[in-house]
């Protein structure tokens, strides 16, 4: 998981897999502390747990790629211990990969956020042209409106999953272009926005997974 926008690794989950006690693989790491910490800060967290007993607080370690690899050769290898090791390996490859895919996505969304923002501020100079007293409220309708039909929450945009990201993308993409046929074919600017919101609206059904509640952003 990630910790501090670093990949790590945590001691509860990566003891049963090793099948040895928590407790030893923590009498480990204290054990050999200056030599995990010469890959790195060994970060350290706690929390509290319900048991038998009742409430108690367990430490426990976050590990980096390297720390947990090292944790490893300080076991012998059992097929308990190779099994982990490659379950490590996959685990933190899977991670990058993932993380990859984000940051593309959001580079990509970001992209056509900066196409869709201009698109905007063209129409809100038009939509003034044409006498509209309010123009400038459209940087934040159109985001309403993209928010609503997508089934996305205010301010979530950077917390989502690449697919989501993939939909705001396409979506924002179809808004851009929207406005600008909608300019260059001389309409109203009310037109205008009900253009973007009926063709965002048909393009819904046609995206991955679509999470939009059609009925509700018709009416």
């Amino acid at each position: 998981s990630p910790f501090g926008g670093e990949l790590r690794a945590d001691s509860p989950t990566f003891a049963p897999k090793m099948e040895i006690r928590h407790r030893q693989l923590m009498d480990n790491i204290k054990k050999y502390q200056d030599k995990f910490e010469s890959l790195g800060r060994v970060a350290f967290q706690t929390e509290t747990l319900q048991t038998e007993g009742g409430a108690q607080e367990v430490k426990f370690a976050l590990l980096t790629e390297d720390q947990a690899y090292f944790l490893l050769t300080l076991s012998r290898n059992t097929d308990a211990v190779v099994t982990a090791k490659l379950e490590l390996v996959k685990a933190f490859r899977k991670a990058r990969s993932q993380i990859v895919k984000n940051d593309v996505a959001r580079i990509e969304g970001k992209k056509a956020r900066l196409e869709e923002t201009n698109a905007i501020k063209e129409l809100v100079q038009y939509a003034t042209d044409q006498g509209s007293q309010s123009a400038k409220m459209y940087y934040i309708n159109i985001t309403k409106m993209t928010n609503q039909i997508l089934g996305i929450e205010a301010g979530q945009r950077d917390k989502l999953p690449p697919a989501t990201l993939d939909r705001i993308r396409m979506a924002e993409t179809m808004i851009d272009v929207t406005l600008r046929d909608g300019m260059r074919a001389g309409l109203h600017y009310k037109q205008i926005y009900a253009l973007a919101k009926e063709r965002t609206l048909a393009l819904v059904p046609l995206l991955p997974n679509g999470l939009a509640k059609l009925a509700e952003v018709a009416a």
